[in-house]
């Protein structure tokens, strides 16, 4: 199915601002929730830390109180009285009315009329106690054994000697209407002398106070939990004395200890609850997007067909454009319009395009005219190699081995010369014909002349221009030994670094004389611009390739990456370095 350009555009773009608007919608999402979990957390933890600290406040007030009982000597002379009391029947307090009167009227000094206590028990650990109460007597009675009160051995091995009691329906001390209360216990012992243990001091409030303290403050179904430091729930009142389970995953909990009565205070709020408003909001941001998007859409289709107009009516112009039929130019409205301006480019891209055609064949043809007289100025292969063949059959005869060390290496440097199946070959293939060529000359100039070739060995399968290596080695002995005594030295080095090629022929020659750099450097230059003008005229031959012919089919082949550089040693000499960028392809 064919999508005309008009709706591919329109669908490009609708895909593009539906996908912005929907990104915008999930990122606003997120930060929303983030933003409202986030605020029932800290809403969370200044409740449980309000609760936590108010339950201290409480745990506090018991504690200072009995603190001041505890201290009190008139109260502790009279509980060492009940110590010396036998009779385990019958209480002291009520054989002794008029004791129980003294007490009670200082626990009344003590406590007075703030309500600091809903009851205040004192007894010795046998069976002798004493009660005082805020409210008229209901009925006091004691539960068990004083002396078998499960939660004496805490009292006694905790350090402080006090305990906080959580509310319980079997209280040791009842009333005939039990009230859930709050019980604080502190062991008591005689301050002034010994610390022998005197007894105990119970301080009572309503389990009502806990529950105050821990009505829930967020607004929602937030559910409070206090559990000891045991892990036994204390509040709310139908899950007392259960132990503390995990909440559900569908909950938010949060948890803080107060530090004083070690009680921790669990907040639970669920998720339901505080995602309502994200919820809302999502679909709120759902209908806008999708209204948004929908008017978006209707907008880029209008303005679609508006901007196509002008790219049909090129269209209709361009099939009747044809390499040899430029056409006339089409006229749109406004004079800067840009599919008129394009239509123009596009015009003169033809002509341009035309130009290179002609060039190219005009290029083409030379290259056919120097490659077919390259082939009549070559000798007979066969001639040659047999007449080689025979110099070397009549040296090994007469066991010259030189003559025929030379013929070999001879052989194949006319081989390598005289193959035209390819214009590149490897720098392996360079360096071996290069070393032919100087065995070669060392064959003439025997111990005057001193030769070295180092190369790298992962740089021989870099394909390179052909005869780029030898033609610099042969300009040494041409012109860089001309007039200079021997010995003569010259060395090739080869390297590889990063993805750039190099090699240094190295003299010790008489050097560039001065000016003549420049003017090397001056013949490069007008040969490149020839090159880049097509101008042909000044045919590259086989023979004679000197330095100006390497610089121009390296800078063929390596455009401006091609390294080629001129200069004279200090001890003098020659330095020619040649080099490129390495391919990536190898020679099959």
């Amino acid at each position: 199915m064919r999508i005309s350009f008009p709706f591919k555009m329109f669908i490009i773009y609708s895909t593009f601002v539906s996908a912005i608007i929907l990104g915008l919608a999930a990122l606003f999402y997120v930060y929303i929730s983030h933003t409202l979990k986030d605020n029932s957390y800290k809403g969370m933890e200044q409740s449980v830390g309000r609760i936590a600290t108010q339950i201290d406040s409480l745990v506090d007030r018991m504690d200072d109180l009995s603190n001041v009982i505890f201290f009190n000597k008139d109260l502790q002379e009279m509980l060492v009285d009940t110590l010396e009391y036998e009779n385990g029947d019958v209480n002291y307090f009520d054989r002794f009315p008029d004791q129980r009167k003294r007490i009670i009227d200082v626990l009344l000094s003590i406590v007075g009329t703030k309500n600091q206590a809903r009851r205040v028990v004192i007894f010795n650990g046998k069976s002798n106690y004493v009660s005082w109460s805020v409210l008229p007597d209901n009925n006091f009675s004691v539960a068990s054994d004083l002396r078998q009160v499960p939660w004496l051995k805490d009292i006694r091995a905790k350090d402080g000697n006090s305990v906080l009691l959580p509310a319980d329906d079997q209280q040791i001390f009842r009333e005939q209407n039990p009230v859930k209360l709050i019980s604080f216990a502190r062991k008591m012992v005689y301050s002034w002398g010994n610390s022998s243990p005197l007894g105990y001091v119970v301080i009572q409030q309503p389990y009502a106070l806990l529950e105050e303290i821990c009505a829930p403050s967020l607004v929602g179904q937030a559910e409070i939990v206090v559990a000891d430091g045991s892990g036994t729930i204390v509040y709310p009142a139908d899950l007392q004395g259960r132990q503390m389970a995990a909440f559900g995953s569908d909950k938010l909990v949060y948890r803080g200890v107060a530090p004083l009565s070690g009680w921790t205070v669990y907040e639970a709020l669920p998720k339901a609850d505080f995602m309502a408003p994200v919820y809302r909001m999502q679909r709120m941001i759902l209908y806008a997007g999708i209204g948004l998007i929908l008017g978006t859409s209707l907008l880029l289709l209008l303005i679609t067909n508006r901007l196509t107009v002008p790219i049909k009516q090129l269209r209709k112009s361009l099939q009747t454009i044809s390499l040899h039929n430029p056409g006339d130019p089409i006229r749109l409205q406004g004079a800067n319009n840009e599919i008129t301006l394009l239509n123009m480019a596009f015009r003169k891209t033809l002509q341009r395009l035309q130009e290179s055609m002609n060039e190219t064949i005009q290029s083409r043809s030379k290259e056919m005219e120097a490659h077919m007289r390259a082939l009549q100025a070559q000798m007979d292969p066969h001639f040659l190699f047999n007449s080689l063949m025979g110099i070397s059959a009549v040296g090994q005869e007469q066991g010259n081995d030189n003559i025929v060390e030379m013929c070999s290496r001879l052989g194949q440097m006319l081989r390598y010369i005289g193959s035209y199946d390819a214009s590149r070959t490897s720098l392996a293939d360079e360096f071996a014909h290069a070393a032919n060529y100087l065995a070669m000359q060392h064959f003439r100039y025997e111990d005057r002349l001193d030769y070295e070739i180092v190369f790298d060995g992962d740089m021989a399968s870099i394909p390179v221009p052909k005869l780029i290596l030898q033609p610099l080695v042969e300009n040494a002995f041409n012109h860089g030994f001309a007039g200079v005594k021997p010995p003569y030295r010259i060395r090739i080095g080869g390297a590889a670094e990063g993805d750039t090629w190099t090699v240094t022929v190295r003299d010790n020659g008489k050097g560039f004389r001065p000016g003549e750099l420049e003017k090397l450097m001056a013949k490069i230059e007008e040969l490149e611009r020839r090159l880049d003008s097509h101008d042909y005229e000044n045919r590259l031959q086989i023979g004679g390739m000197a330095l100006a012919n390497i610089y121009i089919r390296l800078k063929s082949l390596y455009k401006n990456e091609a390294v080629f550089l001129l200069g004279s040693d200090e001890n003098g000499g020659a330095t020619v370095t040649i080099g490129g960028k390495i391919a990536r392809e190898r020679r099959s």
